[in-house]
């Protein structure tokens, strides 16, 4: 009769091991393991440092700096709204919602410079980083996206690489969990919580031998360490002897 075991490991963003006080006995490699449940807190962003809107009017220019953080389509709209409110005839934003393409209408005397991050969120990154754009309508070439983090891809040392393949190759790969929100242009906000239980576990073989500590990372779908900025992820483990 299977045997079942669960392990709780929390504060996985912070990439450390968690050491086990009693070891895993899996000399025989009969252990297999699957993700049962996760708990995770938006902390991402889709937007960094040094991300800015320049403007340019009557022979003077003046810049707006974004903060860093996880912006919605309408944040940036927003913005936009702010920074020109009170001028009869301004730049603005605005989405397609049949294509979500964006528009961006620039006015006679006016010139705007958007960084190049921005620029691809909006969809307008292709030939336009970089410079001045002149009094035009700017269509984008493919739609907005703010979820720039959509899968969330649960990786565990301890998995046999040998028993377990992504896209041909050998791979700690445990899970792969789409985020909650994920929409491009609405997505959850920074500090929401999620928590995401399943019922159809996919499970991977462990490695043989004395297992003593479990170390789980989270990468985005580019395969890059996710940057939680410090909010908690915690994952349960469900081990099943066969």
């Amino acid at each position: 009769m299977p045997v079942t075991m669960f392990h709780t490991l929390s504060n996985v963003q912070s990439g450390k091991p968690v050491c086990l006080q009693q070891y895993i006995d899996n000399q025989t490699g009969a252990l297999r393991v699957a993700l049962r449940s996760i708990t995770y807190t938006v902390g991402w962003y889709n937007l960094e440092d040094g991300e800015y809107i320049a403007w340019e009017i009557e022979g003077r220019s003046q810049m707006h700096d974004l903060d860093p953080g996880l912006y919605h389509f309408m944040h940036i709209q927003g913005i936009f709204k702010g920074l020109f409110r009170g001028r009869d005839r301004h730049p603005a934003l605005g989405i397609t919602r049949i294509d979500g393409m964006v528009k961006l209408y620039i006015p006679e005397g006016w010139r705007l410079l958007i960084t190049d991050g921005l620029l691809k969120l909006l969809g307008l990154d292709d030939g336009l980083g970089k410079r001045w754009l002149d009094p035009e309508t700017y269509t984008g070439d493919r739609p907005v996206d703010f979820a720039t983090v959509k899968t969330l891809h649960i990786h565990l040392n301890q998995i046999s690489t040998p028993q377990n393949c992504c896209d041909g190759a050998p791979s700690t790969l445990l899970a792969v969990v789409p985020v909650a929100g994920s929409s491009i242009t609405r997505l959850s906000h920074f500090g929401d919580v999620h928590h995401m239980w399943f019922s159809h576990l996919e499970f991977k073989q462990l490695q043989e031998g004395r297992i003593s500590e479990f170390e789980a990372s989270i990468r985005d779908e580019n395969g890059k360490i996710l940057n939680n900025h410090g909010l908690p992820i915690s994952l349960t483990l469900e081990i099943l002897a066969i």
